[in-house]
């Protein structure tokens, strides 16, 4: 690509961050071209979405004063921009995720598990498959794995026979999708995956942890607010009605109380005047 070609993806990119109130920068890694062109026509009208090279939409990026976003760029980049927010925009993405086998080499993205139950592989392949550590037995003429076995852990790389015994079993573990690495809003604000994959129970649950938290550390240093006051005073009248009892303080909120009590201690005391007496 030549250097005023280079120029003008750059100044396009810039010009599309600034004309849009979201922009996204998306991992397109083993997505299909079929399904990246469905996503396409499908938000037709609502996102403007290409590919275009890496280290020109870092260059971008950094010429525009948003470095911070260039260095959560992924190695497959493609762009997209919208006015839709960053939580729906996840959602409507994610919701048009496939299932890929995976590929010799390939880095798990989480556990790769090899699921209890009857399989459709030859008995004769029994042997095979236990030398990788999976209890296997025929059942009903059946090869059947006695028990899930995680054959690839997150962040590791699938040998090329754990990529056969996948394929063999019919287990894609590969989550393709347009996957969203980093988003900014036209005021600078970046959105993580963190935060554009949270649920509305997520953020409620969020919201009441945090008003838990915040009512416990108000209620243990006796900050009075409208949710501390009720149990204050509650707590507070219990207390006085105690020591109020406890010194014989007469008083028409425990007069009640005082009189069960001096009923109770004057029963005891006959009580012990008669055992005695007897």
């Amino acid at each position: 690509m030549r250097r005023n070609e280079k120029a003008k993806v750059m100044e396009r990119v810039i010009n599309d961050i600034k004309s849009h109130k979201y922009s996204y920068f998306c991992d397109f890694y083993r997505l299909p071209a079929n399904v990246f062109q469905a996503i396409r026509r499908d938000l037709a009208g609502q996102a403007k979405i290409y590919v275009t090279r890496k280290k020109l939409v870092e260059l971008s990026l950094r010429k525009a004063g948003l470095g911070k976003v260039a260095e959560k760029l992924p190695s497959n980049v493609a762009l997209l921009f919208s006015e839709i927010p960053p939580g729906e925009m996840w959602r409507i993405l994610k919701n048009r995720e496939i299932d890929l086998y995976v590929k010799p080499g390939e880095v798990a993205q989480e556990d790769i598990v090899i699921p209890e139950g009857p399989t459709e592989l030859s008995p004769g392949k029994a042997r095979e498959i236990r030398a990788l550590g999976i209890e296997t037995a025929i059942i009903k003429g059946k090869l059947t794995v006695k028990k899930a076995a995680t054959v690839v852990k997150r962040g590791e790389k699938v040998s090329r026979v754990i990529a056969g015994l996948l394929r063999a079993l019919d287990i894609k573990p590969v989550k393709a999708w347009l996957r969203i690495s980093v988003a900014m809003d036209n005021d600078g604000i970046i959105y993580t995956p963190e935060v554009m994959s949270l649920t509305l129970d997520d953020i409620k649950q969020r919201v009441m942890d945090a008003f838990e938290r915040a009512f416990r550390v108000s209620y243990n240093i006796k900050i009075i607010n409208k949710y501390t006051l009720p149990i204050m005073l509650t707590e507070a009248s219990i207390k006085g009605k105690m020591l109020g009892l406890s010194i014989g303080f007469l008083a028409k909120e425990i007069l009640p109380d005082l009189l069960r009590l001096a009923h109770v201690n004057a029963m005891s005391l006959k009580s012990m005047v008669e055992s005695w007496a007897g």
